[in-house]
């Protein structure tokens, strides 16, 4: 007689989602219904809506976490899954994650560096991405961050940690040269 396999269901709380660390390749763990996260080699989490439209898997990106608290990205997922049960796509205009969006540059940006530069550099440029720059641009296309959008970010670091502000500069600009140096963006970098 075969045996089955018992799958526990996850249910997301907020201890759980900090106790996610990352390992040498990138992993999801799903809640109920498609509901999910990410955490990338580097550390980077982020929400998705897991869904399928026409026969094909959809990635549906919910927001990069600590930016998108669990509460906000559940409210997001809940109202992607209302309208993909109403037989409308929640999310028509991507092709599952965008490939031009600043999550997903610094996401190629930070495995470049892992094995070219020091650990500590590194561990500098996760950190400022996750606490200060995913959580503003996470979501936008690269090419619409402009050298104010830079400005207003470092203002931002600037009034609640100045000495933070060159680690931010220093990680942003390191993502958006990565950009440049692909064509994606002019040849000026916005963060210098």
């Amino acid at each position: 007689m075969a045996r089955t396999a018992v799958v526990k269901s996850i249910t997301f709380t907020d201890r759980f989602i900090v106790g996610l660390k990352p390992t040498d390749a990138r992993y999801f763990k799903r809640e109920a219904r498609g509901f999910a996260i990410r955490v990338m080699p580097t550390g980077l989490k982020t929400w998705f809506y897991i869904y399928t439209w026409k026969g094909s898997r959809k990635h549906m990106n919910l927001g990069a976490y600590p930016g998108v608290t669990l509460a906000e990205a559940r409210q997001r997922y809940t109202a992607a899954y209302s309208l993909h049960q109403q037989g409308i796509d929640p999310n028509p205009d991507r092709e599952g994650e965008s490939s031009t969006s600043f999550l997903h540059f610094s996401e190629l940006f930070l495995a470049s560096i892992k094995k070219t530069t020091s650990k500590k550099y590194h561990t500098i440029c996760t950190q400022a991405m996750q606490n200060d720059i995913i959580p503003y641009w996470g979501e936008h296309e690269i090419t619409d961050i402009k050298r104010r959008d830079a400005i207003t970010l470092l203002e931002r670091v600037a009034a609640r940690s100045p000495g933070q502000t060159y680690n931010v500069q220093r990680a942003a600009s390191g993502v958006l040269s990565y950009a440049v140096e692909r064509d994606y963006l002019d040849a000026i970098n916005p963060a210098t």
